[in-house]
């Protein structure tokens, strides 16, 4: 996790079966959940990320083009798909 300043790698509840934990607690960030894992947990959990023929549908990539520090709309503004969409640009 990220929240604007240092990664911090945190571990909570109980693992499930699949899950390499031992390798949590290695001395390199990058080596404690690597991108080989993330495809190996999702699979094990019948996501295939990874796979283009996982998805069956259209699709659509959002990207936050605003630094995470920008409030974007005040607290507990609620907005449907379509203004959100229109809001951001995107149709």
């Amino acid at each position: 996790m990220n929240d604007g300043g240092r990664w911090i790698f945190e571990e909570v509840g109980e693992p499930f079966d699949f899950e390499e934990v031992e390798r949590y607690g290695l001395r390199r960030k990058r080596d404690r959940f690597t991108p080989e894992m993330l495809d190996a947990y999702c699979r094990a959990l019948g996501m295939r990320p990874l796979d283009e023929n996982f998805y069956s549908g259209p699709a659509l990539l959002l990207t936050n083009m605003f630094p995470p520090y920008v409030e974007l709309a005040p607290s507990g503004v609620r907005r449907s798909l379509a203004e959100a969409r229109a809001y951001l640009g995107y149709g």
